[in-house]
């Protein structure tokens, strides 16, 4: 998964990627080190290093992560300590603090923004 190359390194000495494909509907939370991607649906909260949530993917749940990069839609509050990307079609409904923001025109933000440069995880 090389979606955020400054964290690839990181990901290369951990375990291997969470997957969920996109004929998937999963409920529970996932907290550990390693990315995850959805691709289908997820109702739960996600606590990794990096999150990709595709453009068919959809979260009903928090995220907590250091690098996200959203395609796809996501219904709860989003904490990021380095970089959030939302792409054109990225959708997100809920709050979000974060350090780093980029927004591609397109992508629809219903919530509060709030800058956090003190966010470690």
């Amino acid at each position: 998964m090389e979606l955020f190359n400054d964290n690839k390194n990181n990901l290369e000495k951990k375990s291997s990627p969470t997957f969920i494909s996109k004929d998937m509907e999963v409920t529970g939370n996932f907290k550990g080190g390693g990315a995850m991607q959805v691709d289908g649906t997820l109702h739960g909260n996600i606590s990794v290093d990096s999150v990709v949530i595709s453009k068919n993917g959809k979260v009903t749940g928090n995220i907590v992560a250091i690098n996200t990069l959203i395609l796809g839609k996501v219904e709860g509050d989003i904490t990021v300590s380095k970089k959030l990307d939302v792409e054109s079609t990225g959708y997100i409904h809920g709050n979000i603090i974060l350090s780093r923001l980029v927004i591609a025109e397109g992508a629809k933000i219903i919530g509060s923004i709030k800058e956090n440069e003190d966010i470690n995880f």
